[in-house]
This record gives structure tokens, C-alpha cells and sequence, in this order.
């Protein structure tokens, strides 16, 4: 077993905000075939994790763009691997570091609606699938509602109102996931 698939399944006994959705993370990328993988947030890197042993299993035929205004404490192996490339910056700022196309993007940054909403607009038209999560998230932690309930999820209706031929479903548990596809 290799650094980064022992790394994954430490993260997914230990407890986090999206534990319960790791393996659907790790799996949409393994049954897309995923060679393009947009991730937007990155924090502790859970989520980084699913993906990269996925990619990994995948016969390293894929990549893995991070993009998160904090800089990440990322495992040596992470970095070493050739699958991922970490973007330190503002992701409505720096769309034009990753492909055109993107097979599988993730969406777990401010959640707020507005910057949701703009991320959807900016990545979403050329992403075959989109997962984001906390959208049931009520409000962004610790920051004063000025956004409707579920912000994400609101941003989600409001971008699939727009979008031609997309669909959405919304998954349980870790804060809810949204698929949009």
C-alpha cells in the first residue's frame, strides 16, 4: 500500500467535517475514469486524500489541481506523486491554471452563496461532474447571515435554473453532498 492511499485511510477513520463522503469522493473519480480533477478548498486535506488514492488506483493516469487562498501542510508524498499541483490563490482569480475541461470538480470553499454561485458559473460550464459540499450547511460558520439558509444549496438551484441539461441530487450525512451532473 502506498504514502498516500496509508494516508487516506487514516483520514477516513478519523472524524471530519466530510468523513462520511470520502469514499464517494474516491469512487466518482474511479467510475468517471477522472483525468481532470478540480478541487476548490483544500484545507486539511481530506477531501485531497480521496481523490489522489484514486487517481493513484487509477494507474496515475490523471491530475489533481488544488486551488485555496491558505497554504496547505500537504503530506511529502503528495508533492512527490506527480498527481497534484497545489494553486495558493483566490480560485475566481486563477481559472486560467487548470484545463479547459474538467472531468470531476469539488466545491467546498466560503459558502457563501454569491461566491458559490460564481464559482459554478466560472468552472461549472465545462465540468462533466460536480460535487460540493455542506449543502446543508444552514450558514457559513461563524460569519453573520446576510446569505439565504443553505447558501450552497441555494447558489446549486439557482446555477441548475440556469444550466441546460443538468441534473442534481443531494446526498446525507457530513453536512450533505450535492452531485450535479
Amino acid at each position: 500500500m502506498s504514502e498516500i492511499s496509508k494516508g487516506f485511510e487514516q483520514r477516513r477513520s478519523e472524524w471530519s467535517d466530510i468523513q462520511d463522503h470520502l469514499w464517494f469522493l474516491h469512487d466518482a473519480v474511479m467510475e468517471e475514469g477522472a483525468r481532470v480533477v478540480v478541487e476548490l478548498g483544500t484545507r486539511d486535506g481530506n477531501s485531497t486524500s480521496a481523490f489522489l488514492t484514486a487517481l493513484e488506483s487509477n494507474k496515475g493516469k490523471g491530475h489533481l489541481w488544488s486551488i485555496d487562498i491558505t497554504p496547505v501542510n500537504a503530506p511529502a508524498a503528495w508533492w512527490r506523486s506527480g498527481l497534484w499541483t497545489f494553486i495558493f490563490g483566490d480560485d475566481l482569480k486563477v481559472r486560467d491554471h487548470v484545463p479547459d475541461d474538467i472531468d470531476i470538480l469539488f466545491i467546498d470553499t466560503s459558502h457563501y452563496y454569491d461566491h458559490t454561485l460564481s464559482e459554478l458559473r466560472l468552472y461549472g460550464p465545462r465540468s462533466k461532474t460536480i460535487l460540493l459540499h455542506d449543502v446543508d450547511l444552514e450558514e457559513p460558520w461563524g460569519k453573520p447571515r446576510k446569505d439565504p439558509k443553505f447558501p450552497v444549496r441555494a447558489a446549486i438551484g439557482t446555477w441548475i435554473a440556469e444550466a441546460e441539461h443538468r441534473t442534481v441530487e443531494y446526498l446525507e450525512g457530513s453536512h450533505g453532498l450535492g452531485v450535479i451532473r
